[in-house]
């Protein structure tokens, strides 16, 4: 009778250490589950951090921009002072016999426009380099960005110009 006994026992034995096993099994997947998932999430967060840094670099220099732009701006709003300016790039860039005439177009949605209007006449003899025209254009544009070339009429003798008229603008807030 002892082994009758004893028979039903061992096998309780194996089948819990059998469900113990599969328990052991489940937990380890488990738990390596979960720490898969924990290196992903922190990748993530100093993926996020990494551009959150960038982000406030970027905003520190857009501030700094915004900030010094008003500044270069208030240099050149007088007409005078832009005549005086294009002049003397006209003269660096060897362009000579220009007239300067200062327009007040009409005040549009709170803008208000300093328009100087440059106009350059050739002879028979003797026309306007185009080269020199053109760079002294970009070179207007590029040192007062604010500065900005509105209307432009060109007349051709061959490769060079006969005669050229251009607005350059100004556009202030009021």
């Amino acid at each position: 009778m002892k082994e009758a006994e004893n028979k039903p026992a061992s096998s309780f034995a194996g089948w819990a250490l059998g469900g113990m096993a599969v328990a052991v099994v489940a937990l380890t997947g488990l738990v390596f589950w979960l720490k898969t998932r924990t290196e992903d999430m922190e990748r993530k967060l100093d993926d996020s951090i990494a551009q959150y840094e960038e982000m406030k670099r970027l905003k520190a220099r857009v501030t700094e921009l915004v900030a010094r732009a008003p500044k270069e701006a208030q240099t050149a709003i007088d007409a005078s002072e832009i005549a005086t300016f294009l002049s003397a790039k006209a003269n660096q860039f060897g362009i000579s016999g220009m007239r300067i005439n200062h327009t007040t177009p009409p005040r549009s949605g709170g803008w208000r426009e300093i328009a100087t209007m440059i106009t350059l006449q050739g002879s028979r003899d003797q026309t306007i380099p185009r080269g020199p025209f053109v760079n002294f254009l970009a070179a207007v544009e590029r040192e007062r960005p604010y500065l900005k070339s509105k209307d432009l009429t060109l007349n051709f003798k061959e490769s060079d110009l006969s005669n050229a008229t251009v607005t350059i603008s100004y556009f202030k807030r009021e």
